[in-house]
């Protein structure tokens, strides 16, 4: 019994490397995506919250590719807008601090904490936490650029005082 073996053709291969690349990226997708659950999850907060972040992380990769993109630091700041834009904040610093924690979980493979503790194994120093800070704050302002959300900001709360929405104040 022969086998009959043939070379893929070069189109062929091509087709074979952005098969694998794209399943690569996907997979990347993917783990962020569980990931952000899970931040959002420490961080206490709600499933829409979640779901929200979730929507924020998949439309502002719509339009430019996930590659060369630290997609955990993004997947956080994705949460940490979506917990503002629900009317659910929380503090940026303990939102540093869970992500910290988080990433070093799945950097060693510890699938439970203690009693659902998240602490950093490996405190940052003040810089590091400054700079993780600022990241934050200017993927919070892309992420929301890129969504289009700059019409959210062009009408008031409906709880201001109807004084204030007219043109002619004294």
């Amino acid at each position: 019994m022969t086998m009959n073996m043939r070379y893929a053709s070069q189109e062929e291969w091509d087709w074979i490397c952005a098969q694998k690349e794209e399943r690569e990226v996907l997979i990347k997708i993917n783990e962020t995506c569980t990931f952000m659950i899970d931040f959002g999850k420490k961080l206490n907060l709600q499933q829409p919250v979640i779901a929200t972040s979730l929507i924020f992380f998949h439309r502002f990769f719509l339009s430019r590719p996930p590659i060369d993109s630290d997609l955990f630091l993004y997947g956080a700041a994705c949460v940490y807008t979506g917990a503002k834009v629900e009317d659910t904040p929380r503090k940026l610093e303990s939102a540093i601090q869970c992500f910290i924690a988080l990433r070093q979980k799945k950097a060693t493979g510890v699938t439970s904490t203690a009693g659902g503790n998240v602490q950093p194994a490996i405190e940052l120093t003040h810089k590091q936490k400054n700079r993780l800070k600022h990241q934050f704050i200017e993927l919070e302002m892309k992420i929301l650029t890129e969504i289009g959300a700059s019409s959210l900001f062009l009408f008031r709360h409906p709880n201001c005082p109807f004084s204030s929405l007219s043109p002619f104040r004294a």
